[in-house]
């Protein structure tokens, strides 16, 4: 009987195949062999990984808290670009793609422009050289500071 009730906690799930999609995987790969010297690229991180109410906030006001952490609930970052040596976050990249499917994209981008966290959009089916792709990224992340 235990092991029945036990085995029921464990039905319905499924694992999923691949992190990414084909699409996100070939610009993953683009973006390691351009970036991987001097950046370390993660790909699909939750955007509260990275961005969440202020400590005060969730100190004197956790209602308040909670409905800034709701608007950014299930929503994740294409990619993160961090720096290789010190894994100190240099910006993230989003296809346009994702953020017109997530319900808050037009907020994640002000938001993202507000605390100077630098965003990267790209559209999935650009034919972009590498070259161009390589500079346009370093132009975005090099000199990124924010803090």
């Amino acid at each position: 009987m235990e092991s029945e009730l036990s085995q029921s906690h464990y039905e319905g799930y499924v694992a999923d195949k691949y992190l990414i999609n084909r699409k996100q995987n070939e610009i993953y790969k683009r973006l390691e062999n351009i970036l991987s010297g001097d950046f370390r690229i993660s790909p699909k991180i939750r955007i509260t990984d990275l961005i969440r109410p202020d400590k005060e906030i969730i100190e004197f006001d956790p209602e308040r808290a909670k409905h800034l952490n709701h608007k950014l609930n299930n929503a994740r970052f294409d990619f993160v670009v961090t720096d290789l040596n010190s894994g100190k976050i240099r910006g993230v990249i989003m296809s346009r793609s994702t953020l017109t499917d997530i319900r808050a994209g037009d907020f994640i981008v002000e938001l993202l422009n507000k605390i100077k966290i630098p965003l990267f959009q790209y559209d999935e089916d650009s034919k972009i050289s590498d070259d161009k792709l390589s500079s346009l990224l370093y132009e975005k992340f090099e000199k990124s500071n924010f803090e």
